[in-house]
């Protein structure tokens, strides 16, 4: 569920995050791409060296989009080099316009301005390719990065129309906003980290609330939800549902015998082998104790049958570390009263005649209420297409005495 932690990047994306991200950027890179393409053509002509840095960052965004659309699973790889590229670009473009000596030199120098954007936008792009703490460092590493090279560009002249020399009234707002985006997104960051970590919180809280510690199977609360869905699904079309109640014979003994802590292991063991038994549709929990259920979607009574005895010949063949163990089980199907408790008591009334038969078989309930007529007749013409299905035992070939 949750990736390996790692000690820069303490909140690792999810896969779904990461095809999220891939989709969304593959929507965002044309239009940030068209957006720089209008300062490229703007400066075309004016200011060679920020055309060549603002066609460097389009030709950056456009190829990092072509490759997100054929290489979908290196998409956190692809996003942050770009990212990084573009800031190079960037920053090459940044030093240029505070650099008034080289400005100067061109026929018609444009007034800076652009650069605020810029920032801000590699700024937003950081906190969405980076986990908080990662984003932040990066943030910072953008803001000093692009600032050092607006104060490289001052350093070697004055800026063009500024009336103190040496500094640049639009350095001071560049460096500023930049500061204001940082922290705006730092902020944002830490809020959607708070409703992150909130979010897997409630969500662990939930699965340990519905979860058995030892066998890491399903509770008797989530028993409880599961029926009321799977009941209220199949209310419509009649299918019929079955349970099957399973105890270990003589658990007792194996703990008096053996200690609690191997009869722990007996208990997760027998987890491991009626999760391995039971489709993929079924629904095994542990009720409490030594037993546990089984609920068999779609399964009549005869079906619930057949489970049980695959469950108790598994059992009874499987190397627990304390020997042969062994279960009795009981089976019911669902009536049309739809009772979860009623379904229950009656698998495990056939349980328990199970034991009083002398253990290690099965039992089922024959008494449910009666069900009305349609399902009566689904469940025949049910049992009928099973049994049509079933491999017919080949004949002996006739003998002379025949």
């Amino acid at each position: 569920m949750f990736g390996a932690q790692s000690s820069s990047f303490p909140e690792p994306f999810s896969n779904a995050h990461v095809e999220r991200l891939r989709n969304t950027y593959a929507r965002v890179l044309p239009l940030v791409g068209a957006w720089v393409a209008t300062f490229l053509y703007t400066d075309w002509s004016y200011d060679p060296w920020s055309t060549a840095a603002n066609g460097w960052i389009v030709t950056i965004l456009f190829a990092a989009w072509a490759v997100l659309r054929w290489l979908p699973r290196q998409t956190l790889l692809i996003l942050r080099g770009a990212h990084w590229l573009a800031f190079v670009g960037f920053c090459s473009g940044v030093f240029v316009d505070y650099n008034g000596a080289a400005r100067g030199a061109f026929p018609e120098p444009l007034p800076a301005g652009g650069e605020h954007y810029g920032l801000a936008v590699l700024i937003i792009a950081a906190h969405t390719l980076h986990p908080p703490a990662g984003a932040r460092l990066v943030g910072l590493c953008l803001w000093f990065g692009s600032s050092a090279a607006a104060i490289a560009g001052l350093v070697s002249g004055s800026y063009h129309g500024s009336t103190i020399p040496g500094i640049s009234p639009e350095a001071v707002r560049f460096v500023l906003a930049g500061a204001i985006a940082l922290g705006l997104m730092d902020i944002f960051s830490q809020l959607s980290g708070l409703q992150i970590r909130s979010a897997v919180q409630n969500s662990l809280l939930q699965q340990y609330a519905l979860t058995d510690s030892l066998t890491k199977l399903p509770n008797r609360r989530a028993f409880q939800t599961a029926c009321e869905k799977e009941f209220a699904a199949d209310a419509g079309d009649g299918r019929p549902s079955s349970l099957i109640v399973l105890d270990i014979d003589c658990f007792k003994q194996i703990n008096d015998a053996h200690g609690h802590d191997a009869g722990d292991r007996v208990l997760q063991q027998l987890a491991q082998v009626v999760r391995s038994v039971v489709r993929p549709s079924d629904y095994p929990v542990r009720w409490g104790g030594d037993e546990f259920a089984v609920l068999l979607p779609d399964s009549n009574l005869s079906h619930a049958r057949l489970m049980a005895e695959k469950i108790r010949l598994t059992v009874e063949s499987f190397p627990f570390d304390v020997g042969p163990v062994t279960v009795s089980l009981g089976t019911a199907v669902l009536s049309s009263d739809r009772s979860v408790s009623s379904l229950f008591q009656r698998a495990d009334r056939a349980l328990y005649e199970a034991k009083r038969q002398g253990r290690n078989r099965i039992e089922a309930d024959h008494n449910a209420p009666a069900v009305d007529s349609v399902e009566r007749l689904r469940l025949a013409l049910h049992d009928a297409g099973e049994a049509a299905n079933q491999p017919q035992p080949e004949k002996a070939p006739p003998t002379a005495n025949s």
